[in-house]
């Protein structure tokens, strides 16, 4: 399944995310839907960054504190992607927070019922991951989130019609979407480890792979998590698979789409 997500550099994000917030797809357990639980403005992208604003306020690290949000349009926004957000204590450590923003009383536009379905099975398809649970803010935590509507909708199974329609960015994973272009030259140097590996070529390996949506953090450091994302990967594209960033790795990372 093909989706596309406005990144949060096209959105207008005032902030980074800091490290150590990835956590493996494989304890990836629950969809989790939400909602602002307030008016909601047209424009969507200003929407996006009162949400990031008002996370922030609250002290939280990675703003928005959902992986996702879905706007009444079907546009799909990246909140902290599919790293670990802060959107429901019990949750953080193994679910997906999905903002749904509609206002309290309105009914759910197809659009963003179709896209919401969609961004779910995404997820579901990503490498390592399993088939979540369609739950609810509320289910997990003392609160009204995300209201009546939404909340019944995620009780029937998120059931929408046709496919998600085709916002302005397109997702950096594999399959339709993705955006082949030309490797930066190889450096020379195999990424591997132990031990941990520092210099800049593993930061823009890990750029690049977190640009196509795999659950990696950028962090200029080639250790275990990055050899494991490293290894699905090579696997998908039926590379030897060592969890050695080489010359044919290197270049499939930029230039090769994913298998289906």
């Amino acid at each position: 399944m093909s989706i596309r997500i406005v990144s949060r550099r096209e959105w207008g994000s005032q902030f980074g995310i800091p490290g150590n917030r990835h956590f493996p797809s494989s304890q990836w357990r629950w969809f989790v839907v939400h909602w602002p639980g307030s008016a909601v403005g047209n424009d969507e992208r200003a929407v996006v960054r009162s949400i990031e604003r008002q996370h922030r306020n609250l002290g939280w690290a990675a703003a928005p504190g959902y992986g996702y949000l879905v706007g009444r349009s079907g546009t799909i926004y990246e909140g902290v992607g599919l790293l670990r957000g802060i959107h429901s204590p019990p949750r953080n450590a193994d679910g997906i927070g999905v903002c749904v923003m509609i206002a309290p009383g309105e009914q759910i536009p197809q659009a963003t019922r179709n896209a919401t379905r969609a961004l779910y099975e995404w997820i579901c398809a990503r490498p390592g991951a399993r088939r979540l649970g369609i739950t609810w803010h509320g289910q997990h935590f003392a609160t009204a989130c995300p209201g009546p509507v939404l909340t019944q909708w995620a009780r029937n199974g998120m059931p929408a019609q046709g496919g998600a329609p085709a916002p302005s960015q397109p997702s950096g994973g594999g399959g339709g979407g993705f955006q082949t272009r030309s490797a930066p030259p190889w450096g020379g140097r195999l990424l591997r480890q132990p031990p941990i590996l520092r210099i800049e070529a593993v930061r823009t390996w890990q750029a690049r792979m977190r640009e196509r949506r795999w659950p990696i953090e950028v962090d200029g450091a080639y250790g275990p998590e990055s050899q494991r994302m490293c290894t699905q990967m090579q696997r998908n594209l039926r590379l030897q698979v060592d969890g050695i960033v080489g010359p044919e790795t290197w270049r499939a990372t930029f230039e090769r789409p994913l298998a289906r």
